[in-house]
């Protein structure tokens, strides 16, 4: 149903239109019914599916200069205006003024972002938007600050004050009891009770206010992580052939009341499962028991699954089989798993869906390389198994064996097509390819399907920040984050995000943010990382960069710089002959030849590159490039003396011009040192076409009688070489079209000869140093 005020979102993603021409095209197109309106929540409770990719980028794109807008509402999720009693539905991008309530129901969740402040709200909570600030009415709130660290945000519930400094914390009320417990895990928080009494509370520590008694600070008996286990990510890891050995399985994967729901699962979409099983269905089997625990897990609702799942391990039934106590338990370890809580195995693995639950226990503890082996051991169990085939790409690819994580990856599509996780790992995989459109498309079909992929977010945000849109990007990014706070990972791809946002203007003010803050910002999620990855193995294993041109693509680029030549020797061969100012008609003849040594000033050098990228490392490229340098006049020879002659001779020449104009032929290697930053290596060939004017000869004869001059015109002459050119520098992606560089070229070529005056001028192999600075747009 569509209830008045439901249009905010759809007007705002297409701007200020005419209300009735929205009518006409709604009229026109039935289908944009159920994109950007209606999103009925189906049976069965799944989240409603974002809208399209240009519609996730207009909403992260949008201005939050004093509202809270709603990302992420899941089930029911009511917006209550200021001043009424209506409920409306809520969608993304919908936005939440002062004075504005926002309510979730059963089995719901809901995520703001506002200006400097990412909230998450349990499910059955209530909030009220306050400005800048949120207040409590009910439920719980989990809430992480986005801008300035030295700028606190403000909590109201039930006549208390939380503020939080710099923090991610978690607050908790009772309105029936009136008690208030509040946790905080990075930062500080300052209570302050109705009576005015100021508490801090730090990481480790919860706080508990109820009427009548005062405030209580203790330490806290549960992790922080357990507390918020209802909004962290949950992969999916059970294997329907491993189910149809539990109690009751065959009979329940031949059921047809299941089949849409166990045919969803099998392509990888968990949440179209949990929505397509039948409303108030009883549980039959131990079996069912599981499969419906996975699907909760899956939608978060965390409390329900573990509940289910601890009463079959309690169960000691005969007709109980071990299969039933394996699957619970790998399904509870990995509950525990995403809390970071220690739960030993009971036995050795022995199904797809024990080792998955295994992979994702060491990966949680440090032991990356046994992480990849027990996902391996899935695949050899399960080898059609798309969630299997998905986490040994991803650990196979960030180990940097890229080949076989692709090919997983690709397995793992074909499996289960409307996996997020193998979607998300898709972009990864594209992404390293060079192919960045289509890495962005596989990110935004991720998050399409699935609003909970942590790293679907993550790969958009990177691709948004590539492309220079630091704001939209960094949102992604604090989602990324708000998923899964666990993440060592995420959190250090957000500081990097941090580390962007601190150069660029624009963005610093669409977020009011100054440099500073995000600097201080960036700092905090890395000390964050370290402490959830003290070793730093996941903070080394950096999700690859998605600042790649697309492979295949052509790029463009021109280069300006100093180019100098080194010292040049040019030698007219033996018996070079000049005619005498003194004696005419009797001629000089130079026997052994007359040489000149030529010291070239610092001289201008224009490249034009013409490449093609044949991968993420590896470009081939056309340069062809224009060199001038120049020499000052020079004397040759002084008090030259030759046989038959009874005076002296000195030799001067004027200015020397040389223009070099190499055309080469080669191949680039790059070395991605971050998203942006990129160090190259080069290596070319070719032919180089010199071209050389020697400024006039002066000629001076003199004894102690007699002066005489003579001068000879300028001449020029061009020359072919075989040319061989060497480079090393770096690149500095301003966006995914447009590259700065600085780059130092050594060129060399073997000897020239030129035909001035009649005979051959010979130089020695030529050699020249540069550097320029390179403008790039791959197209």
């Amino acid at each position: 149903m569509v209830y008045p005020g439901s249009s905010n979102w759809f007007i705002q993603l297409t701007g200020p239109v005419r209300l009735r021409t929205c009518f006409r095209w709604l009229w026109a197109f039935p289908w944009l019914w159920g994109t950007a309106w209606s999103q009925e929540t189906p049976p069965g409770g799944s989240p409603p599916v974002l809208a399209e990719r240009l519609e996730i980028e207009q909403l992260l794109s949008q201005s939050f200069p004093s509202n809270f807008v709603v990302v992420l509402p899941e089930n029911t999720v009511y917006r209550i205006p200021a001043g009424t009693a209506l409920e409306l539905d809520t969608h993304p991008g919908d936005p939440l003024a002062t004075g504005d309530q926002l309510q979730t129901g059963q089995a719901s969740k809901a995520m703001l972002l506002g200006p400097g402040l990412a909230a998450a709200l349990a499910e059955q909570s209530k909030v009220e938007a306050a400005g800048t600030d949120l207040i409590l009415r009910g439920g719980q709130v989990y809430g992480k600050t986005l801008g300035a660290v030295s700028t606190p945000r403000l909590v109201e519930a039930l006549g208390a004050r939380v503020r939080a400094v710099g923090t991610e914390y978690l607050i908790e009320i009772n309105p029936t009891l009136s008690r208030i417990e509040a946790r905080v895990a990075a930062g500080r928080l300052e209570l302050t009770g109705p009576s005015g009494a100021s508490i801090p509370v730090l990481p480790g520590q919860v706080v508990v206010l109820a009427p009548e008694t005062p405030p209580t600070v203790s330490p806290s008996t549960e992790s922080f992580a357990s507390k918020i286990g209802w909004k962290l990510h949950y992969p999916a890891i059970l294997s329907l052939d491993d189910l149809a050995g539990a109690t009751g399985g065959a009979r329940l994967l031949g059921e047809p009341a299941m089949a849409a729901s166990q045919t969803a699962y099998q392509t990888g979409d968990v949440l179209a499962a949990l929505a397509k099983y039948p409303v108030e269905r009883f549980l039959t089997s131990n079996a069912e028991t599981i499969y419906r625990a996975a699907l909760l897990l899956a939608a978060g609702q965390v409390a329900e699954a573990e509940s289910r799942l601890g009463l079959i391990l309690a169960t000691n039934e005969p007709a109980a089989s071990a299969v039933d106590h394996r699957l619970a338990r790998a399904l509870l370890r990995l509950i525990h798993t995403v809390r970071r809580e220690e739960m030993p195995p009971a036995a050795r693995p022995a199904t797809a869906t024990e080792w998955l639950a295994e992979s994702y226990y060491m990966q949680s503890f440090g032991t990356l390389a046994g992480a990849r082996l027990a996902a391996r051991q899935a695949v050899e169990l399960a080898p059609d198994f798309g969630p299997a085939l998905a986490r040994q790409a991803e650990l196979d690819f960030f180990f940097g064996n890229r080949r076989r994580g692709r090919a997983s990856a690709e397995k793992a599509l074909t499996a289960s097509p409307r996996n997020a996780q193998a979607l998300a790992l898709d972009g990864f995989v594209q992404a390293a390819g060079g192919r960045s459109d289509d890495a962005r498309a596989s990110f935004a079909e991720a998050v399409r399907l699935d609003p909970r992929s942590g790293q679907g977010w993550l790969g958009l945000g990177l691709n948004l920040v590539c492309e220079g849109r630091f704001a939209a990007g960094l949102r992604a990014l604090q989602i990324a984050v708000v998923l899964e706070p666990q993440s060592a990972a995420f959190r250090t791809h957000l500081a990097r995000g941090y580390r962007d946002v601190s150069r660029d203007a624009a963005a610093l003010r669409e977020l009011g943010m100054t440099a500073g803050d995000a600097r201080a910002r960036a700092g905090e999620e890395k000390q964050r990382a370290r402490e959830l990855d003290p070793q730093g193995q996941w903070r080394a294993m950096a999700f690859p960069a998605v600042c790649v041109p697309d492979q295949g693509r052509f790029t463009v680029g021109i280069a300006a710089g100093l180019a100098l030549i080194e010292e040049a020797e040019l030698e007219f061969g033996p018996g070079f002959t000049i005619q005498s100012p003194c004696e005419e008609g009797r001629p000089h003849v130079f026997a052994d030849g007359l040489g000149d040594t030529v010291r070239f000033d610092t001289g201008v050098r224009l490249d034009l590159n013409l490449g093609y990228r044949l991968s993420r490392y590896v470009t081939l490229e056309a340069q062809p490039s224009a060199i001038w340098a120049s020499a000052p006049d020079h004397q040759i020879i002084t008090d030259y003396t030759e046989p038959g002659y009874n005076y002296q001779l000195a030799i001067s020449r004027g200015s020397v011009e040389l223009l070099q104009t190499p055309l080469l032929v080669g191949a680039v290697g790059r070395i991605p040192l971050s998203n942006r930053l990129t160090v190259y290596l080069g290596a070319d060939v070719g032919v180089m076409l010199s071209w050389l004017q020697l400024g006039h000869l002066n000629l001076e004869c003199y004894n102690d009688e007699e002066y005489g001059t003579a001068r000879v015109d300028e001449v020029s002459d061009s020359s072919w070489a075989f040319a061989y050119q060497a480079r090393l520098g770096f690149d500095y992606a301003l966006s995914r079209k447009l590259v700065v560089g600085l780059g130092y070229q050594f060129l060399g070529t073997t000897g020239h000869t030129w035909q001035l005056y009649g005979r051959d001028l010979k130089s020695d192999a030529l050699f020249t140093h540069s550097i320029s600075a390179r403008l790039n747009l791959n197209l």
